[in-house]
């Protein structure tokens, strides 16, 4: 399918209004390729006024969010520095900013899906016009010439970057998270009710210390996973996005930004594939040495100052600078210090490669947590680490591999142009995951397949991770080996030689987003994940309302600014979506739970009783949006009932129903201003209708076509019957009519049936929604005409 086709499915459903319009320039390129009538400066024009039209869609959207981030951020603050709170009602109130930081987290990802589209929608229509214009020079240069007023606006969606808003949502929410764990130990200890299973804070903080945590991924792990990601700054946001809210990791880097990361390997001219690793952190006091020692304990590490580190790789470079091994001598008391050292020191070891990136570390624990449903490990051993590793660069400059800083200007470094998450942990399940996978490559496109039975035995959350469509698995990932490659000019063996510069430089991983079966799948997963999270808190928001001390606190005074009622109903009415909104997961409870989680938005940061929400115009209002899962299966006509089936069916088949069509189809509209309520109802249900309209139209074509036709075969049938007895009556007087009467009853009850079926295709055809394209009309009276003439001809044969 061409990409023109596909991005209609690939783009956010309510959005598609500002997407570039693919299939018009496409339009005018072949236009400005085959005839004069139209200039290039009026096609560049286009493009600028595509350009422009994205970018505003863009800054709006963003600014919005940066808007709500921003209130919910104070309200927090707020929160947290109360003190005369109850502890139930302060939690529940921290329950409804947590939604609400879902509900901002998914059109952010919408958003982020949207620039990406934009992209990959733009390279494509580049490519076009660069393949169909007859002067190649003035293509590209009209090419160049929009490519640099992209580039250089540093608001286009280009370089537009959603990274600041995200990091602040993810902090937001994994404070909150933190605060909620807080609370919900105190609320379980003085409640015999049990509500949630608390985890322990220092869950939340789990291998802080960045060099413990790569020693156990390097040294305590045995399996490992590595999937690649595109360098584009949307798709490590949504990354982060699912790690951080959706996947419900625990981020080992809470209350930090990204930490830096040094790896220094060591190697003598054999270059083993084993070689010497040195990890060093920015502004840390220690580094780490891994050196391979060969027999059972086949590695050897020790953690020494990174001062000396750095003297000591001097020392390897130039050997006269001989003062580091007196140094060296007082760290010789350790006996795994020691045979590290010796490894290096007795090997000629020296360093040749350096790699530097940004690591984000996360971590899925053997416990529950207060947002998450648990994954059951049968050992703690098995307990998953997770790194993220972006903006890595390498380099074999001696005077930089020789030193621990980090203050090199990066354009002495060569950028690798691909970022990476890796699992690392002792499950069997994913060694042999990772044995049953075949990465293939072809025409720079990753291609992997593996038994979906192995991937079904690991956790549910790992599950889902490796399923995203921005992940792209692959077999036996190794960056020393690609550095190898680059620098020393080895051939990785068969089992790394995918890891050759020559494959992953020109790998183009933005190709799995144009896959619409991918992209559905991903839509399907990050539904059930968003489902998932909000009924949590809502089940865990009605469990403390149960509570006891919940009423007893409901009269006592509140010192919050309250907030006025248009703001909550704007935000519940824009936030209203038939897959992400709060009135999604409310089909699951009654209308008493409804009614309590509607007034709960009233009390969130608002105590006043007099603004309360009306109930029950809200109910009214949801049940609207929700009329077309109920307004065509009432139909008392079998055919109705049908072809309803069958849409039922093929949707549900092919991972199109409702909830996930919508996914991204969300009222949220191009500007803040709040929409009146009947407009959208009433828009919202043309959509739906018309789509079923259209729906049904094509089943109901397909049955009277297929009624027609029968009814043809089954005369042609007759007729051959009919042929064959004139042709008795030619070599025999008379045909023995008495003698065959059974045949005669056939022959009849054939002409009929005929008869019936070509009239109910007549019939049907007028049972569209849709007024019936003239063709239709044509094949199906054409039919009847025939079977009618037929049907005549063989009883006046008969008996006459």
């Amino acid at each position: 399918m061409k990409f023109g086709s596909n991005l209609n499915h690939l783009s956010i459903g309510e959005w598609k209004w500002y997407n570039l319009d693919y299939n018009d320039l496409k339009y005018k390129i072949r236009i400005i390729t085959q005839e004069d009538n139209y200039s290039i400066l009026e096609l560049c024009q286009d493009f600028v006024n595509n350009f422009n039209r994205i970018n505003l869609f863009i800054e709006t959207k963003n600014d919005e969010l940066i808007r709500k981030v921003t209130f919910f951020e104070a309200n927090f603050n707020r929160l947290l520095n109360e003190t005369n709170v109850n502890v139930i009602v302060k939690q529940i109130n921290f329950d409804e900013i947590f939604y609400q930081m879902i509900e901002i987290s998914v059109i952010l990802k919408k958003l982020l899906k949207f620039i990406t589209i934009q992209k990959i929608a733009c390279r494509k229509i580049f490519k076009k016009f660069l393949k169909y214009h007859k002067d190649k020079n003035e293509a590209g240069q009209f090419v160049a010439s929009l490519k640099s007023r992209l580039n250089t606006n540093e608001r286009s969606f280009i370089n537009f970057s959603l990274t600041d808003l995200t990091s602040r949502l993810t902090l937001l929410f994994n404070s909150i998270k933190v605060e909620r764990g807080k609370l919900c130990q105190l609320v379980n200890g003085k409640s015999q009710i049990p509500r949630c299973k608390t985890t322990p804070l220092i869950n939340f903080s789990h291998n802080s210390d960045d060099l413990e945590f790569d020693y156990n991924i390097l040294l305590k792990k045995n399996f490992l996973m590595s999937c690649l990601i595109s360098t584009d700054v949307n798709n490590i946001n949504e990354l982060f996005l699912n790690l951080n809210i959706y996947l419900g990791f625990n981020n080992c880097n809470v209350d930090k930004e990204l930490t830096q990361i040094s790896y220094t390997y060591l190697f003598n001219d054999l270059m083993n594939d084993e070689p010497c690793i040195i990890i060093t952190h920015q502004e840390k006091k220690y580094s780490l040495i891994i050196a391979y020692v060969g027999g059972l304990r086949k590695y050897s590490y020790c953690r020494i100052k990174t001062s000396i580190v750095d003297s000591l790789l001097k020392y390897l470079v130039d050997p006269s600078k001989r003062d580091v091994l007196d140094m060296l001598s007082t760290l010789y008391d350790d006996n795994l210090t020691k045979a590290t050292l010796d490894g290096i020191l007795n090997n000629k070891l020296s360093p040749k490669l350096r790699l530097i990136c940004n690591r984000s570390r996360f971590s899925l624990l053997n416990e529950n947590d207060l947002h998450q449903d648990s994954d059951a490990f049968q050992d703690p051993e098995n307990d998953y680490l997770i790194t993220v590793d972006e903006n890595i660069f390498t380099t074999s400059d001696i005077n930089i591999v020789s030193s621990t800083s980090f203050d090199f200007d990066r354009s002495r470094f060569e950028k690798f142009p691909i970022n990476k998450l890796s699992l690392y942990t002792n499950d069997l399940n994913l060694l042999n995951l990772e044995d049953n996978l075949t990465t293939e490559i072809n025409n720079h496109k990753i291609s992997n397949k593996f038994q979906i039975s192995y991937l079904k035995k690991l956790p549910t959350r790992i599950q889902k991770l490796i399923q995203i469509h921005s992940l792209n698995l692959f077999k036996n990932l190794d960056l020393y080996q690609y550095m190898l490659s680059c620098y020393m000019n080895i051939i990785p063996n068969d089992k790394y030689i995918d890891n050759h510069y020559s494959v992953l430089l020109n790998l183009d991983l933005l190709k799995s987003f144009e896959n619409i079966e991918n992209y559905r799948n991903t839509i399907d997963i990050e539904t059930n994940l968003i489902n998932s999270k909000s009924d949590q808190i809502l089940r865990h928001q009605s469990s403390l309302k149960s509570l006891p001390d919940y009423y007893s606190t409901r009269t006592q005074p509140s010192e919050r600014t309250p907030l006025s009622k248009s703001y909550h109903m704007s935000s519940l009415r824009s936030n209203n979506s038939s897959q992400t909104g709060l009135y999604t997961l409310h089909n699951l409870y009654s209308r008493e739970n409804l009614n309590n989680s509607l007034t709960s938005h009233t009390s969130i940061l608002n105590s006043d009783p007099s603004d309360e929400f009306d109930v029950d115009s809200e109910l009214e209002y949801y049940n609207n949006n929700n009329v077309v899962s109920m307004n065509y299966e009432s139909g008392d006509s079998v055919i109705n009932k049908v072809i309803l089936a069958i849409i039922q069916l093929k949707r549900k088949t092919y991972g199109v129903s409702r909830d996930i069509e919508s996914y991204g189809s969300t009222n949220e509209y191009y500007d803040t201003n709040q929409k009146d309520p009947s407009i959208f109802i009433r828009s919202k249900f043309n959509e739906y209708q018309y789509q079923f309209e259209r729906d049904f139209d094509k089943i109901l074509s397909f049955f009277y076509f297929s009624l027609i036709f029968i009814s043809l075969f089954i005369s042609g049938i007759e007729i051959g019957i009919i042929y064959s007895i004139i042709l008795t009556q030619l070599n025999f007087d008379t045909f023995p009519i008495l003698q065959n009467l059974w045949l005669i009853l056939v022959i009849i009850i054939g002409l009929m049936v005929s008869s019936i079926l070509s009239l109910i295709s007549l019939l049907l055809i007028f049972r569209r929604f849709n007024s019936c394209p003239k063709s239709h009309y044509l094949v199906i009276t054409f039919g009847n005409f025939l079977i009618i003439t037929s049907f005549f001809w063989c009883m006046f044969i008969l008996f006459f």
